[in-house]
């Protein structure tokens, strides 16, 4: 096992729509990747809520990392995603708090920066890295 770490650098939040009868979201997540040898900077990967289901209590669709090419834990990473975003948006958010059932919220456009780190383990087979 190798340890990577996953360093969160903003979020573009292209649009959300909380508390409406179509309520979604799809955001782009900018961060780098710090392995034990190399740092990959400049990625991104898309994110979006899963359809039909609520903000605060449904699941959070991951893409595929953007631009990164090494190897990733891609349940971790997934993970990992999903907390950077809810931590900067909803109940708990540090960017756009929304509590108390928000009704007919629209958000579009939005670049929220925070930085963050997250250390993910990857499975790495012999003479990798």
């Amino acid at each position: 096992m190798v340890k990577v770490t996953i360093l969160f650098h903003g979020c573009r939040q292209n649009e959300q729509d909380i508390g409406t009868p179509d309520e979604f979201m799809q955001s782009r997540v900018l961060y780098s990747v710090q392995s034990p040898n190399k740092r990959y900077d400049g990625l991104s990967v898309f994110i979006k809520q899963v359809a039909g289901d609520k903000y605060e209590t449904g699941g959070i669709e991951v893409d595929s990392p953007n631009g990164y090419g090494g190897l990733m834990n891609y349940s971790a990473f997934r993970d990992a995603v999903e907390g950077y975003y809810r931590s900067l948006i909803g109940s708990t958010g540090s960017a756009i708090r929304i509590e108390g059932g928000a009704s007919n919220l629209v958000m579009r456009n939005n670049m929220l920066m925070r930085e963050d780190a997250v250390e993910i383990e990857i499975d790495v087979p012999e003479g990798s890295w």
